[in-house]
């Protein structure tokens, strides 16, 4: 398999060592699949690269709308296998968070948050210039684990972001908006985008739990792994294989609020995640309080306790950034 931030040597791909298939999994649903398609095809067409060796094998697998269907899929990965995930951020932290083999992400949703800091920007145009350059490194994602006041823990995993408050319900109403659906133009998508993100800032809800430090009032609690969320890049904060996360808090928000505290996130976050063991905290009002990871939405109702900690285990992905 491919040794860790060790770049194979050009140009064939069997440098990859041991590798005997790629598994192609992909959400056809995912907003920006086509295009994602598209490069993953012009890889394919490759002959230098990959089909004029033999003992490499390509393979589809679709993802399901169910989670737990795609965690199935990803797990049923033979060894020897990389899977590439033609797929947005949700569908994508589903397969890293279950895969047992290495992954390369190639996007294909909205935001695309995790390949672009995975790879850098430059994975839109120039996916055959990541294989062939590709090195294996460790990404440490959250673990947070859920436990509702009547059922047992749960654990997800969110390899790029995990917020309560504000930017989930800005996420929420994107998803109900149904923009990505639209077949906008770029342009009159952004605009849209930005519309939606407005109203949700004049209509912000703040939300009540309890922490080590008592009963606290918050308009967003933030911990990314990286430093992007939401097509925005925030340059001072932890980079995606660094060390650490970021955690960014809003206290009794409203729409002045919100803007000053991503303007500091832009520049620099109060506080740093590894100075935590963890973050606890229990949701102690009667309506739900939104929730999202790597951009999939979900409620936590109240009594729900919540614990977001660095994970101790780290997943193997393809890039081509070799470690400093």
């Amino acid at each position: 398999m491919l040794r860790t931030n060790e770049a194979l040597e050009p140009p064939e791909l069997h440098a990859l060592g041991g590798v005997e298939r790629i598994v192609m999994m992909y959400n056809a649903c995912s907003s920006n699949f086509t295009a994602a398609e598209a490069r993953v095809g012009a890889l394919l067409d490759d002959q230098d690269r990959l089909r004029s060796h033999p003992d490499i094998s390509v393979t589809y697998v679709e993802t399901s709308p169910d989670p737990a269907v795609t965690v199935a899929r990803v797990r049923s990965v033979p060894a020897g296998s990389v899977i590439f995930g033609i797929c947005g951020d949700g569908t994508a932290s589903t397969i890293l968070g279950s895969s047992l083999v290495p992954v390369l992400l190639a996007g294909g949703g909205n935001a695309d948050d995790l390949p672009h800091m995975i790879h850098g920007s430059r994975y839109r145009s120039e996916l055959s210039s990541i294989v062939h350059n590709a090195v294996l490194r460790p990404l440490r994602p959250l673990d947070i684990d859920i436990q509702p006041p009547d059922a047992a823990v749960r654990r997800i995993k969110a390899f790029g972001y995990f917020t309560n408050g504000f930017t989930a319900q800005a996420a929420d109403r994107l998803d109900q908006a149904r923009i990505r659906e639209r077949n906008l133009g770029r342009w009159r998508h952004m605009g849209e985008e930005a519309l939606v993100c407005a109203q949700a800032m004049a209509n912000i809800q703040s939300f009540d739990i309890t922490t080590t430090q008592g009963n606290e009032r918050y308009g967003e609690i933030a911990f990314l792994t990286g430093n992007r969320m939401a097509k925005t890049t925030y340059p001072r904060a932890t980079k995606i294989f660094e060390t650490g996360a970021s955690a960014a808090y809003i206290r009794h928000p409203n729409g002045v609020a919100i803007v000053g505290a991503m303007a500091k996130m832009a520049v620099g976050f109060g506080s740093h995640f590894a100075d935590y063991d963890s973050f606890t905290y229990t949701v102690n009002q009667a309506e739900p309080i939104l929730a999202q990871a790597d951009g999939e939405v979900f409620s936590l109702t109240e009594g729900t306790t919540v614990s977001v900690q660095l994970s101790a285990q780290t997943v193997p992905v393809i890039t081509a950034r070799a470690a400093a």
